[in-house]
């Protein structure tokens, strides 16, 4: 016997749930709407985000019911907004239970993935990263744009073809205090790199939410909040994912700048840390910034959310149980 979810007769949102709206410009044949709970995107279709997104305490589900069927091609009654809490929403987490419930069946979360970022702390609000932001947008204009990357590959290739590196990594080595000034650089970069994403998505209109910091597998890591970027399409996802990127390329712009002043050799240094990173972060397999371009370009979000799914979907039905 199957035992009846018990739904609340005023249905709210749970703690750590926002509706983020329609995921533009997906790979999907039909429309796809996203939900982020305490960090995780989950993609549901339109009449679930309408239930969630009409579940604000106050409304029954005569209500939500009569919402619906209103602003969409849906004839719904209070049962099936009922059933679609009970079978979907609830267990997702996304409505908050009843008190009943909550006693009888106490919610587990699942736990974090050992690839999602962990212990996040906003370190900045929007009230300082959007006017900063607002400035640094300028810097993503094409005619500023495109002379920054011929500038940045013209010097990279003086570094690595003409000039080496290996003279600067002894001078790092001999040089008092070199090396603790390149670790602080780097800091320095990194927060840069996180303004290229927020200034990036100035420029495309949407608005960074914070930037803070966390630790993901087992180093700390910087990050911007770009949830907005959601709503908006493809390619300005894709330009929001790589602006931290273009910025690590100005930092080293500047550093060639001030060696060509200085003549410091440890300064070469700091630019081959920053382009290790900048490679790093190409990489697609792990929540790197590569990964989020990847996942943005090919209209799918977080792929790696879903790949479990997906492998259910293609083994043989005797497998699946294993996996």
């Amino acid at each position: 016997m199957i035992k009846a979810v018990p739904v609340p007769d005023r249905p709210v949102l749970a703690p750590g749930v926002q509706l983020i709206g329609e995921f533009a410009s997906s790979a999907f044949k039909d429309p796809q709407w996203l939900i982020q709970q305490d960090g995780h995107f989950i993609q549901v279709p339109e009449l679930l985000y309408r239930v969630a997104q009409y579940a604000n305490g106050e409304r029954t589900l005569d209500e939500m019911a009569s919402l619906i069927t209103a602003s969409t091609d849906w004839i719904a009654t209070p049962e099936q907004v009922g059933a679609i809490i009970a079978t979907k929403l609830l267990p997702l987490m996304i409505i908050t239970p009843p008190s009943a419930a909550e006693s009888a069946a106490p919610a587990v979360r699942r736990p974090p993935s050992p690839l999602q970022l962990r212990l996040r702390t906003r370190v900045l609000g929007p009230r300082f990263v959007d006017p900063v932001a607002n400035v640094l947008r300028l810097l993503h204009a094409p005619v500023v744009l495109v002379p920054v990357l011929i500038a940045a590959a013209v010097a990279h290739a003086w570094l690595y073809l003409v000039h080496g590196v290996v003279a600067s990594i002894r001078d790092v080595a001999y040089v008092p205090g070199a090396l603790a000034a390149v670790v602080g650089l780097l800091i320095v970069a990194g927060v840069f790199h996180e303004f290229g994403h927020a200034s990036a998505l100035r420029y495309v209109g949407g608005r960074a939410r914070s930037i803070g910091v966390g630790i993901y597998l087992i180093y700390p890591a910087f990050y911007t909040d770009t949830t907005d970027s959601y709503r908006l399409g493809r390619w300005a996802r894709v330009r929001t994912d790589l602006g931290g990127f273009y910025f690590h390329l100005i930092c080293t712009l500047a550093i060639f700048a001030w060696y060509a002043v200085s003549g410091q050799e440890w300064l070469l240094v700091t630019v081959l840390f920053i382009d290790v990173g900048i490679a790093r972060q190409l990489l697609p397999f792990v929540r790197f910034d590569g990964y989020w371009a990847l996942t943005d370009l090919l209209g799918i979000p977080d792929i790696l959310s879903q790949m479990k799914m997906r492998l259910r979907c293609a083994v043989q039905p005797e497998l699946r149980a294993a996996l």
